[in-house]
């Protein structure tokens, strides 16, 4: 057994202060509140120079067929903000519990679908108990928390979740640090600022790590990839 000496009680410490402070501190820097009430309207699928929704319904769709929702089941969108993924589930026979950090989203997802329980939260810290829900699902979310911060939402969404539950990530992401790099450069040459300024913006994960991270936690992990931007990471707790 390992003796814990005075050092090792003030690292960990500042460690688990380090953590809360994260966890509490998160802050939305896109301001989702003001975008919710058109945000459907506002997706944008096809005809812009750098197109994020570019396989969006595609995406969802698959998620949903990974995931497999079956009837009796609880399940948890992260992000959920107007419903588009996690309504999806509702049909099936599933409680879908809708987690989303703007109250305005919430609003918006409860007057188009009733029957979903929506609960103010975020990734680093979600309203829902320890192994309380069969799958996970969030699209389009997730980069919205950094890189170092995405570790603990995925450690988050271990803790709530069963044995041999199920979890899928749809986001915009790269496959390593050379694709991201890749990528990059071809809009650099292409002269597409929009697209650099939008990827600058935000947390693109980098996919690799999202793997890393779930097999440390003794997953099964399944990747599909839509385009350069965009994937899935499917993942079940073994």
């Amino acid at each position: 057994m390992k003796v814990f000496v005075k050092e090792d009680i003030f690292a960990l410490a500042n460690q688990l202060k380090s953590i809360k402070q994260k966890r509490k501190g998160w802050q939305d820097e896109w301001d989702f509140n003001s975008q919710a009430r058109d945000y459907d309207e506002s997706l944008k699928m096809n005809g812009y120079r750098f197109n994020v929704h570019e396989n969006y319904d595609q995406a969802l769709a698959k998620a949903i067929e990974f995931v497999h929702p079956r009837e009796g089941e609880t399940g948890v969108d992260i992000g959920i903000g107007t419903g588009n993924l996690g309504s999806q589930c509702i049909p099936l026979g599933t409680h879908v519990i809708g987690v989303d950090q703007s109250d305005e989203m919430l609003s918006v997802c409860k007057g188009k679908h009733p029957q979903i329980d929506v609960r103010h939260g975020h990734f680093l810290a979600l309203p829902v108990m320890d192994g309380e829900v069969d799958f996970i699902t969030t699209s389009y979310a997730l980069h919205h928390v950094t890189e170092g911060e995405k570790e603990l939402a995925l450690r988050e969404m271990d803790r709530i979740l069963k044995p041999n539950g199920r979890i899928a990530i749809v986001d915009l992401m790269f496959a390593n640090q050379h694709d991201r790099e890749r990528v990059i450069s071809d809009f650099k040459e292409a002269g597409n600022q929009e697209a650099i300024l939008a990827i600058e913006d935000e947390y693109y994960a980098d996919r690799s790590n999202l793997v890393a991270w779930f097999e440390q936690l003794g997953y099964e992990i399944h990747i599909h990839p839509f385009n350069d931007i965009l994937h899935m990471v499917y993942a079940e707790k073994q």
